[in-house]
């Protein structure tokens, strides 16, 4: 049976936890935009930091710079702190 690439493995990931990512926030009664800001602040900040973790701050700016290049930008004034 032949490998995927980490990349589409990365990809499946994200469809596996998907569903429970919009239960949490479901159960939390996420349901404003504004919250949603902010809960995948947090998600990506923690996922953010165990990147790095394990593949160095290089790598991982690296890799944060060319997914802001492929995403939308967002208006600065949209979003909020996240206070933990």
């Amino acid at each position: 049976m032949a490998q995927k690439s980490h990349l589409q493995l990365g990809k499946e990931m994200w469809l596996i936890i998907s569903p429970t990512f919009h239960q949490v926030a479901a159960d939390n009664g996420i349901t404003t935009q504004d919250q949603f800001v902010s809960l995948w602040a947090g998600f990506l900040a923690g996922s953010c930091g165990a990147m790095t973790a394990d593949v160095g701050p290089d790598y991982a700016a690296a890799l944060l710079d060319e997914i802001k290049k492929s995403v939308a930008i967002v208006s600065r004034s949209k979003l909020t702190a996240v206070k933990s």
